[in-house]
């Protein structure tokens, strides 16, 4: 890392900390849900850029040595902090303290901890709508502070945007009004928002914490194939894009049909997937609980 952290330097060398232009901001979003909600806010006078594609991995990405020279370029750098990006927090740590403002907007969203880690907050705010309207409002905010004159139409628009997450809201309520088994079991701790928000109940996941890296034991298995029998667990839901091979061995062992549901947790789907932007991703994933759960 502090080989990396040195070339970053040399990079960055002739590239001074920005100031704000009186007309035109840069933001710099570290994950592309982060970056289309910034979007939706920003306007013609916000240049809006997102460090990580479509389909990474924001617990393993790894950016260039061009991309951090860019974000400290950036008049602000917002990221969902709560160690989602556990992969780059020294880099973004460094970049600050290099003087661009760091926007971590994961902790003002009233997170909650992870259910088998009490002691570490869930990063994973995004998943519940109405916290999704906390990040935009932070989002808002900001954008008035550094363009102050544009600060009426950023508001606005998060007006607009806030209606919006309020009706799918209600619309996956409506959905998950009349399941009744409404316990279910995930690949990683990533829907405890969710299950928070639509009073379903997380059992287990399959790998430990809130990293998708992690791996269980035979025993966290068999215990994990014990609960969901015990529960009447009828869905193990996984992340899109990520491995199902557990899941689906879990699913194997059970002495009834299971079914493994893909749903979208730490980026978006590709163009027509449906889950292509925030507002589509949120509206995807209720469907998808909700039809696996009915």
């Amino acid at each position: 890392m502090r080989s990396f952290l040195l070339a970053v330097a040399l990079v960055a060398a002739g590239c001074a900390g920005s100031s704000p232009a009186s007309d035109e901001i840069t933001v710099f979003a570290t994950t592309p849900i982060l970056g289309d909600i910034v979007r939706n806010i920003a306007g013609d006078q916000v240049t809006v850029e997102v460090l990580m594609p479509v389909g990474a991995d924001p617990h393993s990405f790894q950016p260039s040595v061009r991309q951090v020279a860019d974000l400290r370029d950036a008049d602000v750098v917002i990221a969902n902090g709560l160690d989602l990006e556990e992969s780059i927090l020294d880099i973004l740590q460094d970049v600050a303290q290099d003087g661009t403002r760091l926007l971590e907007v994961g902790s003002l969203a009233d997170p909650l901890p992870f259910k088998d880690a009490p002691e570490t907050l869930d990063p994973h705010v995004w998943l519940d709508p109405v916290r999704g309207i906390a990040i935009a409002q932070a989002v808002a905010g900001e954008l008035g502070r550094l363009l102050p004159a544009g600060a009426a139409a950023f508001t606005a628009r998060q007006t607009e945007y806030a209606g919006r997450l309020k009706a799918i809201d209600a619309q996956i309520a409506t959905q998950l009004a009349s399941v009744v088994n409404r316990t279910i079991v995930t690949n990683h701790e990533a829907l405890g928002y969710f299950a928070d928000r639509y009073d379903l109940e997380v059992i287990g996941s399959i790998s430990p914490g809130g990293s998708s890296a992690g791996e269980p034991s035979g025993r966290d298995l068999a215990d994990l194939a014990d609960a969901i029998e015990e529960h009447g667990v009828n869905a193990i839901f996984t992340d899109v894009g990520g491995s199902r091979r557990l899941a689906e061995v879990l699913a194997g062992e059970l002495d009834r049909p299971i079914a493994v549901v893909e749903v979208f947790t730490g980026t978006f789907g590709q163009e027509g997937s449906g889950a292509d932007t925030y507002l589509g991703l949120l509206e995807t994933n209720g469907a998808r609980v909700a039809e696996a759960l009915s």
